[in-house]
């Protein structure tokens, strides 16, 4: 088991919300646009890098675990 596919799919999920995001504010730039990027856009980059981060754990114990069991 590898899930590093996992953690690809989910880094380009948010790359590409975060881009159309982007371009949704070259036409919508005001303090609603800004707040929503704040509450929610914001924290989901975060959450986002924590899981990339637990992911690579998590795989890097799978992967041992696999070595050891065979």
């Amino acid at each position: 088991m590898n899930l590093n596919s996992e953690r690809a799919r989910i880094r380009e999920g948010c790359r590409g919300l975060m881009l159309a995001w982007e371009s949704a504010g070259q036409q919508w730039n005001d303090p609603q646009h800004r707040l929503l990027g704040e509450r929610f856009l914001l924290p989901l980059q975060q959450s986002q890098r924590s899981a990339d981060s637990a992911l690579e754990v998590m795989n890097e114990i799978i992967s041992r675990v696999e070595r050891d069991c065979g």
